[in-house]
């Protein structure tokens, strides 16, 4: 590409061990593809897309698989107007202690780069202090972990996408496709991220994770008498439980026990039976042809109203809509 070809988006990807290979080159892929429609109504080139590291050295990423920058860090930090934080597996804490990654990225961030982060991406960038006092979001399974470290971030655990002006947030781990979809739809407009969305075969409405959401269930967190709580109620889901029934089942009072729950599973022992009976719906609306009825009755509601009402207010769908959605029958 030669120096005058006019680019509206210049962006890098951020690799980094243990970091998801098919995110990293599928950030690419979006706006390659993306590219083919860009030539029916704009001049120039639609995107260039580079991978970075923090040290300019291959990385090692998810599945052992080594991803290797296409220029230097230092480079592109001056002539990039985003970069992608992406997926990472593994063991976040560890990760995120790396300093030459979080200067890199603060290096970024200095630079007046848009920040970009999808799922465990998120706690890179929180731990430079960009979301400081300001609305993120993560993997839904990574609330917890990224609370405990990360107090001062207004956290919104079901959302799929949060712009901040200076930086995106993506939800989940393929998440990098809606934030894609979101850039083109920013910076060339709707109707062309939806031209677009329909030619990857993508599902460009995604607003929230609340539909993909479990009940952390651990009981490896070290409270037996929790443990033995959350045992009882998920053997028990179909029977008319209350916080006395479940504390005097745990032998201890119900004070200490809503104590208990809230410091080790961030839930009272009633929010938690309410997300296992709903976990247990899901599974037997996607598994299963039974009526909604009686989807409700074996998980413990009598009333299928009442049901449905408490399932479309967490789950931000129907029981019909996510048997649609979600079911394998």
């Amino acid at each position: 590409m030669s120096p005058e070809t006019h680019v509206l988006l210049r962006a890098a990807v951020l690799a980094l061990d243990g970091a998801m290979p098919s995110a990293v080159y599928g950030i690419s892929d979006v706006f390659t593809a993306a590219e083919a429609l860009w030539h029916d109504i704009g001049d120039g080139k639609l995107a260039q897309i580079d991978v970075v590291t923090a040290n300019d050295r291959p990385v090692l990423g998810l599945g052992g698989i080594a991803l290797s920058p296409t220029q230097s860090v230092q480079q592109l930090q001056q002539t990039v107007d985003i970069v992608f934080v992406p997926p990472v597996f593994g063991d976040i804490v560890l990760r995120v202690q790396d300093r030459s990654v979080i200067d890199t990225l603060q290096g970024f961030i200095s630079a007046g780069v848009q920040i970009c982060t999808v799922c465990a991406g998120a706690f890179f960038a929180a731990e430079t202090g960009l979301f400081d006092g300001r609305r993120a979001t993560t993997h839904w399974n990574l609330v917890r972990l990224f609370r405990e470290r990360y107090p001062l971030v207004d956290l919104d655990p079901t959302a799929m996408i949060v712009d901040g002006g200076t930086y995106l947030c993506a939800g989940g781990v393929t998440a990098y496709l809606d934030v894609c979809l979101h850039i083109l739809s920013t910076r060339v407009g709707p109707e062309f991220s939806a031209r677009c969305a329909r030619m990857l075969l993508v599902d460009g409405e995604r607003q929230t994770q609340s539909p993909y959401m479990d009940c952390e269930d651990s009981t490896g967190h070290g409270d037996a008498v929790v443990a033995k709580a959350q045992d009882y109620i998920r053997t028990r889901l179909a029977e008319p439980l209350d916080i006395a029934t479940i504390a005097e089942a745990s032998r201890v009072g119900t004070r200490t026990l809503e104590r208990r729950f809230q410091r080790t599973l961030g839930l009272t022992p009633k929010q938690y039976l309410m997300k296992k009976r709903l976990d247990a719906a899901k599974v037997l609306l996607c598994a299963t042809t039974q009526d909604i009825g009686h989807v409700a009755r074996t998980v413990g509601y009598d009333d299928t109203a009442s049901f449905h009402r408490l399932f479309k207010k967490n789950v931000e769908l129907t029981p019909g809509e996510y048997r649609k959605r979600f079911g394998r029958l």
